[in-house]
């Protein structure tokens, strides 16, 4: 707001998966460095250099930009990284489970594109943030590289597997191609 140029938010020329915060002033996003490093940077939009807020892949910031979800390199584990003061928390993913995109749903959930070695394609997860397990939300054919949700969270979007944009209601119930 009040920025009268574009400015580049990057870092080490390779970052991707950006979030913005709700408010526009926080970027959450994943650099890959030369060394194959992969780190999750928060940023503010004023163009401060950015906190590394750990390993892994920056997934989505909380409503309140308070909270970051970083899935771990490995992608076994969801961490619950503070973007200020708190403590970080990690929930481990099952054994052959395969995230590929996470955001908030809730304050205590994580919706994630994602599959087991029982699926036959990618899927709508619901994780318990609190490491009761995982649920699935949909059936599988969806597109690992699109997930957004809804700001009331009572859609997902995303793409099928012919990158047809597809909602599908949170609380169960048919998905709507678009």
């Amino acid at each position: 707001e009040g920025t009268p140029t574009q400015r580049s938010l990057a870092w080490n020329d390779r970052g991707g998966d950006a979030t913005l915060s709700a408010d526009g002033r926080l970027v959450l996003f994943t650099s890959r460095g030369t060394r194959a490093e992969t780190l999750a940077l928060l940023r503010e939009t004023s163009g401060a250099p950015p906190q590394i807020l750990g390993d892994g892949y920056g997934a989505d910031l909380s409503r309140d930009g308070r909270w970051a979800l970083v899935l771990s390199p490995d992608e076994k584990t969801l961490n619950i990284v503070p973007t200020g003061a708190g403590a970080p928390r990690s929930v481990s993913l099952p054994d052959g489970f395969d995230v590929e995109a996470a955001r908030w749903l809730g304050a205590n959930r994580a919706l994630s594109i994602a599959r087991t070695s029982a699926d036959t394609d990618w899927r709508l997860y619901s994780t318990d943030l609190g490491g009761s397990g995982t649920a699935p939300l949909s059936e599988p054919g969806i597109d690992p590289d699109y997930l957004e949700v809804s700001p009331d969270e009572r859609w997902a979007a995303t793409l099928d597997t012919m990158e047809r944009p597809v909602l599908h209601p949170l609380a169960g119930g048919k998905p709507v191609l678009l």
